[in-house]
């Protein structure tokens, strides 16, 4: 499922398995982007979200509440949330 992007700028998408949402974002420019997502919409009480981290083949693990609406990805990076 297709949640925002532009072409060649930025693309979030959305796939159900099972009991869960997972989402994926890539950031095809060199600025850092903040996007907008209503997790209200995958009906479930949270997230984990894995960023990427503070230095090259590193991550950030991090627990959302469903009320985050924004998240911040990297120039040229990335992201995953596991929504149960």
């Amino acid at each position: 499922k297709f949640i925002n992007g532009y072409p060649g700028k930025y693309v979030i998408m959305a796939r159900n398995s099972g009991n869960k949402w997972y989402l994926a974002g890539i950031n095809a420019e060199q600025q850092s982007k903040t996007v907008k997502i209503d997790f209200s919409q995958f009906g479930k009480n949270g997230a984990t979200l894995i960023t990427d981290g503070d230095t090259e083949f590193s991550f950030k693990k991090t627990d959302l509440d469903l009320k985050t609406t924004e998240i911040t990805i990297k120039p040229f990076g990335g992201f995953v949330a596991v929504v149960e």
